[in-house]
């Protein structure tokens, strides 16, 4: 804009005024000075332009968001929009929007826009609009949960934890397949079941969006009955040769399905009714008892009746005499019970010829013993009148060994190598003794030692590892865990070195450098950029666009790989290029090709910033096979498996050329779809 201003005096004084204003005048305002075009007029240089209007960002499902912006009031100026996001520039571009991808799911983005105009300058930002992503995508369905019986009312539920792209929130326990329960651990427990019953659980994971995963394969359980009827209070009534025994009817909390009457241990008649009348009986004492029993198979204890006649014979030999060591320094007896004509009323049990204990029942036991070892005996009958049995054939039985060792203590862990580790503790003291050491990993075992050390091999460079250990014995007996002993292995192994270096001039100022993904045994952290002996720059990708050199110069660069352990690769062979001329257009930079179908590929790269091109698309060295405005550009009509290489050029209205992208190559699908069929 040109306005006139008259000034007194003559030209001189107006070349003062000049000088007084450039003299008084800040650098960042003389932008919007006056000067002085000819005598007697004034013109006000252009001020930056105007900030781009009304800026929306709203998200694109969980990975993108789209920002939208109003045009500037300079749109005659303006060259171009600026879109920045966390202080980042993310893109120049002429459109009045931008689709940001590649986001993280429930995170928050903030973005500005600026404008560009022909001179380079750029207006104030934008205010800042901000979006959060949304996180749409459920956990993964949980594994079906492991049901323990705790009692006969009551389970346990446990299941491994599964995974979410944001995070687990808890689980839901359903019973039935309706919501029973609602917590954030792997265990949940249940009470107040019904015995004999069946109850049938699943589990599904949610997050903090409230999704919810598909429930876990359903387990069911059933609480047993263990609760045995009231023992029948039995009552025996004699006749001539004949002893009746009455009871009254039993209580369950299922249900009595019938009692039995019994010699002793031996069954003799099972019945539902409430009497049972036993004749054709010797002379002497008989004794019988009455237990009942239920659906279940649980027992209800014996009520024993009784009848005497005198007894001149020796009950007979007992039989099926059995030995087991419920524990360490005990033995428990069971025999078949002896008959007599009139009644047994006792037995004894001897170990090494001498009475260990008397029994009125057909079991007996031996206390005070020693774990580990073996011990045998016999056992005789007696009865009323003093009469004896011979002795039984002899039952041995060896006591167990159910002490555990004690718990390891003091264990830690030294790295041997990048690979190893020394684990060491105390030893362990045992009651017969030790047998060996386990070594553990998350639940696992990963090595045993018979010492008090021992070495971890296979593990991976780069981690933490905690190991427990536990001690067992000859019988199988285990120690509890000792506290975790921790360590890191090193990380010393060093990428490998880039490979597939290109370099290729995008502008008389500026090179672009690719290069394929180097590999390391724990990660590649990033590389280094090197220009000769200069480091240019460290970056996580695998592309890199140096600005500011010179046209027509020759640049060589190599690049080396380091990880987070500060492990360098070595430098890469160099790979050179040289600028453009001056003058030369901008080159679009980081050309991708992807397939899109069994006969299409599609195209796309980072805009040359030269305003007004459009973009030469070649394939196979110098056939150019069309043309775009756009960034993007759909090649149709190849065969299915067609392998093509294709480059980008930016191009202006006088047919002007950029350099050339490096090649990308990629093929089509080998197998057509029935639709592109």
């Amino acid at each position: 804009m040109r306005s006139t201003i008259e000034r007194p005096g003559s030209l001189g004084f107006a070349f003062q005024m000049i000088l007084v204003l450039a003299l008084i005048t800040p650098a960042s305002a003389r932008a919007d000075a006056l000067v002085p075009a000819i005598p007697g007029e004034w013109i006000r240089l252009d001020a930056p332009p105007a900030p781009p209007g009304d800026l929306r960002v709203e998200a694109s499902g969980e990975t993108a968001a789209r920002i939208r912006w109003d045009p500037s009031h300079d749109d005659k100026a303006m060259v171009a929009y600026e879109v920045v996001r966390e202080g980042q520039l993310l893109v120049r571009t002429r459109s009045l929007s931008f689709a940001d991808a590649g986001l993280t799911a429930a995170t928050r983005y903030c973005y500005s826009v600026r404008t560009v105009d022909l001179s380079g300058r750029t207006s104030r930002s934008t205010g800042s609009a901000c979006v959060t992503t949304p996180d749409l995508t459920p956990p993964e369905t949980p594994a079906a949960p492991t049901m323990a019986l705790d009692s006969p009312t009551s389970v346990s539920a446990s299941w491994p934890a599964t995974t979410d792209n944001v995070g687990v929130a808890g689980y839901e326990v359903l019973r039935g397949g309706r919501p029973h329960l609602s917590l954030p651990g792997l265990r949940a427990a249940d009470t107040a079941l019904r015995p004999a019953q069946a109850y049938c659980y699943s589990v599904r994971a949610f997050d903090a969006a409230g999704n919810r995963s598909p429930s876990s394969p359903t387990v069911c359980v059933t609480p047993p009955d263990v609760t045995p009827p009231t023992p029948p209070r039995a009552v025996a009534t004699p006749g001539a040769r004949t002893l009746t025994i009455q009871w009254p009817a039993s209580v369950d909390d299922v249900g009595v399905a019938g009692y039995e009457l019994l010699r002793g241990e031996e069954v003799l008649v099972t019945t539902r009714a409430l009497e049972i009348a036993r004749t054709e009986l010797p002379a002497g004492r008989h004794c019988f008892s009455v237990r009942a029993f239920d659906a279940a198979g649980n027992r209800s204890a014996a009520v024993e009746a009784c009848g005497v006649v005198p007894d001149t014979t020796p009950p007979s030999t007992p039989t099926a005499v059995e030995a087991s060591a419920p524990g360490e320094t005990s033995v428990v007896l069971r025999w078949a019970p002896s008959t007599d004509d009139l009644g047994v009323v006792g037995y004894e049990v001897s170990r090494d010829d001498r009475i260990v204990a008397r029994a009125a029942t057909t079991g007996g036991g031996d206390e005070g013993l020693r774990p580990s070892t073996a011990y045998c005996y016999t056992v005789r009958a007696c009865d009323a009148a003093g009469n004896r049995s011979d002795p039984s054939a002899p039952a041995c039985v060896t006591t167990p060994d159910l002490t555990p060792p004690s718990q390891p203590s003091m264990a830690s862990a030294t790295p041997l190598s990048d690979r190893s580790l020394r684990i060491v503790w105390l030893a362990s003291t045992d009651n017969v003794g030790v047998g060996g050491y386990e070594i553990l990993r998350d639940g696992a075992v990963v090595s045993r030692s018979m010492e008090p050390a021992a070495e971890v091999k296979g593990l991976a460079p780069g981690r933490d590892y905690c190991h427990e250990v536990v001690t067992f014995d000859a019988a199988g007996n285990r120690s509890p865990h000792s506290t975790p002993a921790c360590a890191h292995t090193p990380d010393l192994t060093p990428p490998s070195v880039p490979a597939g270096l290109l370099a290729v001039a995008a502008s008389p100022s500026r090179i672009s450098v690719a290069w394929s993904p180097s590999e390391d045994d724990v990660a590649v952290a990033g590389y280094e950029i090197w220009r000769g002996d200069v480091l240019v720059a460290r970056s996580q990708a695998t592309a890199w666009l140096e600005a500011g050199l010179g046209p027509t110069t020759e640049h060589c660069f190599q690049l080396r790989a380091f990880d987070a352990a500060g492990n360098v690769s070595d430098r890469s062979p160099p790979v050179c290029a040289r600028t453009a001329a001056a003058g030369t257009l901008a080159a679009p930079v980081e050309l991708e090709v992807d397939p899109a179908s069994a006969r299409a590929v599609t195209l796309k790269w980072k805009p040359s910033p030269d305003p007004g091109v459009v973009y030469a698309v070649f394939w196979d060295g110098e056939k150019r096979i069309g043309s775009t405005r756009f960034s993007t550009y759909k090649v149709d009509g190849l065969k299915p498996g067609q392998l093509r290489c294709f480059q980008v050029a930016a191009v202006d209205e006088n047919g002007n050329s950029s350099p050339k992208t490096w090649p990308v190559c990629a093929a089509t699908s080998a197998t057509p779809s029935a639709s592109a069929r």
